[in-house]
């Protein structure tokens, strides 16, 4: 394992209180380093979600630490954002590049205060800018696109309908393009091969790879048997509230009658 991205210790959460109280998570620990991609798995009711919802925020948690690698860019797609009535995929698909687009809009903006004697502090300004928006990939933002639209099978035909007109899972994929067009450093992925035929999961598991190669962390829940096995790194099994087991995907889903039958509880 390499640099620890994320810190998971003794972390226990109770829902209720009194003789209702329910313990959902136990002393739940572990980490997970940079350039994997671990997999949450676990019959139902072993405590995959409170676990996966305390990691994006959404719910807190009573004891415990939880800590992300300082500096780091953390995605989710457990939630959709809600996005103006107006917006089209395309806009959404946009939305990734916002920092992008404020540079150009502010060189745009020098551009028209350019003159035969433009001061000096203006011209630093805009190659200043300048190198910001070529290292930010700037220049490369219709290629990146296409490619992750490419790969996830969301075509131009649906990247001009209104976002709001899609389906839930086609909604998914569109805001999984755009965490990947952002370059996230800590992607949480709750089903995302949901509704995915095995040609897009082969392209969606190519591009998770190529964020791997940058540094990048995948975490996700899934109960997808045949895609953790194939593409995962690690996989942490969940029982009762806790880590019941760790190891790689072989270890879960092959030889071994006790990981391979929680795989066919997993997959229920």
């Amino acid at each position: 394992m390499g640099e620890a991205f994320i810190r998971f210790e003794n972390v226990e959460k109770i829902y209720g209180s009194g003789e209702g109280a329910v313990r959902a998570l136990h002393d739940a620990s572990f980490t997970i380093g940079k350039g994997e991609i671990c997999v949450i798995v676990g019959p139902s009711g072993a405590g995959k979600t409170t676990l996966f919802k305390i990691l994006t925020g959404e719910i807190d948690y009573n004891s415990g630490a939880i800590a992300f690698a300082q500096g780091k860019k953390v995605g989710l797609i457990s939630q959709i954002p809600v996005y103006p009535a107006d917006y089209t995929v395309n806009d959404v698909l946009r939305a990734a590049f916002s920092g992008l687009d404020r540079i150009k809009a502010r060189m745009r903006e020098l551009e028209g205060q350019m003159t035969e004697h433009t001061p000096k502090e203006i011209l630093l300004e805009y190659d200043a800018l300048t190198n910001r928006f070529e290292a930010g990939g700037g220049y490369e933002i219709d290629t990146e696109t296409d490619k992750i639209c490419n790969g996830l099978a969301i075509p131009q035909s649906q990247r001009e309908q209104l976002f709001s007109s899609l389906s839930g899972g086609e909604k998914t994929r569109v805001n999984l393009a755009r965490l990947l067009l952002e370059k996230t450093d800590i992607l949480l992925l709750d089903e995302p091969t949901k509704g995915m035929d095995a040609q897009v999961k082969r392209e969606l598991a190519a591009i998770l790879n190529g964020l791997l190669e940058q540094g990048a962390t995948v975490v996700m829940v899934s109960h997808d048997v045949e895609f953790c096995a194939q593409y995962a790194d690690r996989c942490l099994l969940m029982f009762d509230g806790s880590i019941a087991a760790e190891g790689g995907p072989t270890d879960f889903f092959a030889g071994n009658h006790f990981y391979t039958t929680a795989a066919n509880r997993m997959a229920r």
